[in-house]
């Protein structure tokens, strides 16, 4: 197996941080054209926090949101070059930067009372459409445990049913969603679900199951095994939302990590979980 060593950007040196944070005179250019010109560079041994640290000492929490942005775009380009041979220009990073930062500044600039507005209005669970089933599904973790949380709903917000699984697993966060997102799934095939959205708020566990490409790493076998069983159904939609519409399934995981083994519910609601269904529902019909 070929195993790449060269510096992606310059081919000048072996690619490890300091070349990158140091030598790589491309990345030095995009850290110009970011506005970053004044940067000093990664000495030999020094630890990448160590660095953050003096920089951010010299140049001011703006400056350092600019830095950390432009590395997550130095790194994104290096992987497009890496995954998918494109190769950007320094030029692109800078626009990329400006563009990320004036998209962050802006989704920031509303008053308290607009955001609480936002809230309330926008970040809610919502019943699905149709004949789907939507599936909500959360982990927690507490010590060598992982909490699962499920709950099945209608597209009149009805509970369905609901499950509760405790686990020994990692304490990865995102190996933990990509359980809890597997369970959801065969949770919904023994209620012979027919069509679902499966949703959550794990943002890279919706993302990697919404991927087509090839992931061999722990997590990307994980949901390889989740997209295996989507034939099951006749349609499967994920959904990602924020974890105030994931509230019910948020309850779930942290309960199931009081006790051991698993448990369901079907049809009658648990008792502890009435006032968030009663929550859900009445903005629905708001």
């Amino acid at each position: 197996m070929d195993i790449q060593a060269g510096c992606l950007f310059c081919d000048e040196d072996v690619e490890t941080m300091h070349h990158l944070l140091s030598d790589c005179w491309w990345v030095r250019k995009a850290f110009v054209e970011a506005g970053l010109s004044h940067i000093p560079k990664l000495y030999w041994g020094q630890l990448i926090l160590h660095w953050v640290d003096a920089v951010a000492q010299d140049i001011g929490i703006e400056q350092v949101t600019r830095l950390l942005t432009c590395i997550w775009q130095v790194w994104y380009m290096r992987n497009q070059i890496f995954h998918h041979n494109c190769v950007g220009s320094t030029k692109d990073v800078g626009r990329r930067v400006d563009n990320l930062l004036d998209e962050f500044r802006e989704a920031h600039s509303s008053d308290s009372a607009s955001a609480a507005t936002i809230c309330s209005s926008l970040i809610r669970w919502r019943p699905p459409s149709g004949s789907y089933v939507k599936v909500n599904f959360d982990a927690a973790l507490q010590d060598s445990k992982v909490g699962v949380g499920i709950i099945a709903r209608n597209s009149d917000g009805m509970h369905l049913a609901s499950r509760i699984v405790c686990l020994k697993g990692p304490s990865n966060p995102f190996f933990a969603e990509c359980l809890a997102a597997k369970e959801a799934v065969l949770f919904a095939k023994d209620l012979c679900c027919d069509s679902i959205i499966l949703e959550g708020d794990s943002l890279l566990t919706i993302t990697g199951l919404n991927r087509v490409d090839i992931d061999l790493s722990a997590t990307g076998l994980c949901l390889r095994s989740i997209k295996d069983l989507f034939p099951l159904f006749s349609s499967v939609k994920c959904n990602h939302v924020k974890r105030r519409a994931n509230n019910a399934a948020d309850l779930l995981a942290k309960h199931a990590l009081l006790g051991s083994g698993s448990r369901n519910w079907s049809g009658i609601c648990p008792d502890f979980l009435l006032s968030v269904i009663a929550l859900d529902c009445s903005l629905v019909s708001s």
